[in-house]
């Protein structure tokens, strides 16, 4: 699509009428975790999590959004990858019509800046920017309970970037804590590989390589969460609070960089120019580091952006 085409089913200036052609401008920023430990699987296969979610104003998306006279949505995108008829947006205004009975008509056209398989969720926090759209648009009827429940029926942590702070992610990620952490830095340099990390293949060669058994039941239904550890490598605990407070450590990692040594390189690298922690976030392919000043991580930055798209940013921590 041409950046300044219009979606399908969009009124002209003609049609609507003058002042009417402007879209509304959204942008829908990303996340990392801080550390994602795999507490267990329900039978469902589901897995069950204990994450840090820390959200980022970039990598962001940008979403033009008309209004439309028909009761649809309509989406648009120009990057590869993106199913314009079933992808998160669609998703997120049909289960807002679902829970609320409205159906806002709208057109969108979806400018990618968050990289897909970088492990940032990108795709969730695009369904939540339409769902605050539509919350507003609905003028008062849907309350913030009611659009997390919708939020939730999009995906697990499409609720998070409602929110827009720190959070401790439980259960198989809908489970939200608001968390104040005391991190060793926060400097934040993110390096996006050019690598689309499939979630799906992640965990599927998570639960190979660890012989996890889709038995372990969910904490909140009464069972007990079983740690899953490989055999005859460190018997990690499963939680990823520890004595010391939240850990980076990522237990996908153990999936993912045998098949993406690049990814695994990328982190070497980081704590080598003096990260004071450094963990791929979600599924990959994205990796941070957190440095303790500005001057270590600008020069981290200048060494791995030779090589790598490279952002450094200060991070809210919630304290």
């Amino acid at each position: 699509m041409h950046p300044t085409a219009r979606p399908k089913g969009v009124q002209g200036p003609a049609e609507a009428g003058a002042g009417r052609d402007e879209p509304v401008r959204l942008r829908a920023g990303c996340k990392i975790n801080y550390g994602l430990a795999i507490t267990g699987r329900r039978p469902d296969g589901y897995h069950l999590l204990d994450s840090v979610f820390i959200p980022l104003p970039e990598p962001c998306d940008e979403l033009l959004v008309w209004r439309i006279p028909e009761p649809a949505i309509r989406v648009a995108c120009a990057a590869e990858g993106v199913d314009e008829e079933d992808n998160t947006l669609v998703r997120a205004w049909r289960k807002f019509r679902e829970a609320t009975g409205l159906a806002i008509g709208l057109a969108v056209e979806l400018k990618k800046g968050v990289p897909w398989g970088a492990g940032l969720g990108g795709g969730s926090a695009d369904a939540a920017c339409l769902l605050r759209h539509l919350q507003r648009l609905a003028e008062g009827r849907v309350d913030e309970g009611r659009l997390l429940a919708i939020a939730a029926r999009v995906g697990a942590d499409v609720p998070f970037f409602l929110q827009d702070a720190p959070m401790r992610v439980t259960g198989i990620g809908d489970v939200l804590e608001p968390v104040a952490l005391d991190l060793p830095g926060r400097d934040l340099v993110l390096v996006t590989p050019k690598i689309a990390v499939s979630t799906p293949w992640a965990y599927q060669t998570w639960d190979r390589l660890c012989g996890v058994r889709p038995d372990a039941r969910d904490a909140r239904a009464g069972g007990s969460e079983k740690p899953l550890t490989k055999s005859g490598t460190e018997d990690k605990q499963s939680s990823l609070l520890g004595s010391r407070g939240f850990t980076a450590r990522n237990d996908l990692e153990l999936a993912v960089f045998p098949s993406y040594p690049e990814i695994a390189e990328v982190k070497d690298r980081l704590l080598s120019l003096g990260a004071a922690a450094a963990s791929m976030s979600g599924s990959g392919s994205s990796v941070f580091g957190l440095f303790q000043d500005s001057a270590g991580a600008e020069r981290a930055c200048e060494a791995l952006s030779a090589v790598w798209p490279v952002r450094r940013m200060r991070i809210c921590t919630g304290m």
